[in-house]
């Protein structure tokens, strides 16, 4: 197969079909495209298509996970200071035009033209980069793996909504604190972390710090509400109680039940 000269300017074949395929998804119905229109706006022949995939659904397959990778490669990390990381993440994702764009491409394999293939292959890919950016052991424990299926969920909504979100919302909405929280939360319901005891601290550091937070009238009640504070720090108790036994049914991890009474020391 004859490959582009380097100067030349032309990229290459591989990348023309791929973005070809996004254009003709933007346009038509994903069971409407066929190999002829792929070759015809790539400009390549057939051979050239049929060299790097058997059918159309592999070029599918290749556009969305490149799209995924490239968002996943770009992610930074999260620090100890969620609110940081969060803004960090949403500029990232939507101050920087190539995230953006695979973000807006990615949005069309739930939208109005997607097929049930796409929608598999989307799930799948970001399910792979999500385990892949948050270091996630792919031996996770049965509640880790529904938290993370319900995870992907929720990012799909969001790209399914997307095309409406990205036309009435801003980055500084995007970055507000209470989003932090969410964002946080995601990552540490599916990590080996603590997530309630985590998740109780943040929620109350936000709830100090945010005067416009959503969530303020909770905040008031913790603060008005004594019986109501002992009724949160019970229940968290008893989740770390029930995730420690659980630990210890797995033999990943050793040691006493949390206490009774030990929800007073998350804050």
């Amino acid at each position: 197969m004859s490959r582009p000269r380097q100067d030349s300017g032309q990229l290459p074949a591989t990348v023309r079909m791929e973005n070809s395929f996004w254009k003709l998804l933007s346009e038509r119905d994903y069971g409407k495209v066929t190999v002829t229109d792929i070759v015809d706006l790539a400009g390549v022949n057939r051979n050239s298509f049929y060299y790097h995939y058997c059918k159309l659904d592999n070029l599918a397959e290749s556009a969305i996970k490149h799209s995924v990778q490239s968002i996943n490669n770009s992610m930074p990390e999260f620090t100890a200071n969620p609110s940081r990381a969060w803004n960090g993440i949403v500029m990232q994702l939507l101050g920087v035009p190539s995230s953006r764009t695979n973000i807006d491409r990615l949005a069309l394999t739930v939208g109005p033209h997607t097929s049930p293939a796409l929608i598999q292959t989307v799930h799948d890919a970001l399910r792979e980069g999500f385990m892949q950016w948050q270091h996630l052991d792919p031996e996770m424990s049965a509640t880790q793996d529904v938290l993370l299926e319900f995870s992907i969920g929720g990012l799909m909504a969001i790209l399914g909504m997307w095309p409406r979100l990205s036309k009435e919302t801003s980055l500084e909405q995007w970055s507000n604190l209470d989003a932090a929280v969410v964002a946080r939360t995601l990552y540490l319901s599916v990590s080996s972390n603590s997530m309630p005891s985590f998740w109780v601290q943040m929620f109350r550091n936000t709830l100090e710090r945010g005067n416009e937070s959503l969530l303020k009238g909770i905040a008031a009640a913790e603060t008005n509400d004594l019986d109501f504070k002992q009724q949160v720090d019970q229940l968290i108790t008893e989740l770390q109680a029930l995730q420690s036994g659980q630990q210890a049914d797995d033999g990943k991890t050793s040691g006493p039940t949390p206490s009774a009474g030990s929800g007073a020391n998350v804050r």
